[in-house]
């Protein structure tokens, strides 16, 4: 989660990061809350499959 906090922070501090991005990013993370919110997700979703796929290999 604090990973999440800091890519949403920086969504507010640090605007001229996102400057670049392409519109159809933009639209998703025009707000702070939502970058963390899906940072925090993508996060989740990621541990969750390495987990799964963990124990078939082992």
């Amino acid at each position: 989660m604090g990973i999440s906090l800091v890519f949403g922070f920086s969504r507010a501090i640090l605007t001229e990061l996102y400057a670049r991005t392409p519109v159809f990013v933009e639209a998703v993370i025009t707000k702070p809350l939502s970058t963390t919110t899906l940072f925090a997700n993508k996060i989740r979703l990621s541990k969750s499959l390495a987990e799964k796929y963990s124990t078939v290999i082992h």
